[in-house]
């Protein structure tokens, strides 16, 4: 269940980059990144969690 919420933040900011674009974007994405490493956080524990 903890891995679901961690991969919350990835995919907001997966949105967000499609409606905004790169256009402007300046310190989003020091943001982004950080939502993406939090992302790829709960990616790990759900794999981790399915191979037991």
């Amino acid at each position: 269940m903890l891995g679901v919420l961690l991969l919350l933040p990835g995919v907001c900011s997966v949105v967000f980059m499609g409606m905004f674009g790169n256009d402007g974007a300046g310190i989003l994405w020091l943001l982004w990144l950080v939502t993406f490493a939090i992302g790829w956080g709960g990616f790990v524990l759900l794999r981790k969690a399915w191979r037991g």
